[in-house]
């Protein structure tokens, strides 16, 4: 239990059955490398049987450490670099060769086809095309030309008429000498007229 300062109490030893003269006293021996075994390990065998088959067995992991599927584990960055760290081959698996008869042909790159050289067919249809768009385009302005030609003799009529409208329209409309300005028999809220 602690009082009001920082802190907390903290648990004694004593609470627990043992105190400080139950200690053990300090060994002056290092401790052991290793802990005593509880089995006796299997002696190792001899022969040209088990030689063989140990000569098999390293093949087979340097074997599998130069496969392509190997991982290599990640290795520490060294205090010195050497220059034949950087040549020495690294197996990857785009290196190893599949048999593809085995897996599906989604999973393997498709090689894209070429494409066929463009024929003298070809061209002489674009040829023929724009030939065509030519000869079109030609006819348009013939007949545009027409066309405006007849809408300018109509429009100078047209024009005439216009023009004579025109004169007498201003002061029909928009022309206001101020003789009714502010009358009281007109209603007109509609505002000035510009």
């Amino acid at each position: 239990m602690g009082g009001r300062g920082r802190g907390r109490g903290s648990m004694s030893f004593r609470r627990l059955g043992f105190g400080a003269e139950d200690v053990l006293p300090p060994s002056n021996q290092p401790p052991p490398n290793f802990p005593p075994r509880q089995f006796k390990p299997i002696p190792l065998l001899r022969g040209k049987k088990y030689e063989y088959s140990l000569t098999l067995k390293q093949d087979l992991r340097s074997s599998f450490k130069e496969f392509g599927y190997c991982v290599p584990p990640v290795s520490m960055v060294k205090d010195i670099e050497r220059y034949t760290d950087k040549y020495q081959p690294i197996p990857v698996a785009d290196q190893v060769e599949y048999d593809k008869r085995l897996f599906p042909k989604e999973l393997f790159e498709q090689v894209p086809k070429k494409r066929r050289k463009v024929t003298k067919l070809a061209k002489k249809k674009e040829v023929a095309a724009v030939e065509k768009l030519e000869v079109l385009e030609k006819k348009e302005k013939e007949v545009d030309a027409e066309e405006e030609e007849k809408e300018e003799e109509e429009g100078e009529e047209i024009l005439e008429d216009e023009e004579l409208e025109e004169e007498t329209d201003y002061v029909a409309n928009y022309f206001d000498n101020g003789e009714n300005f502010l009358d009281e028999e007109e209603d007109n809220d509609d505002g000035y007229v510009f």
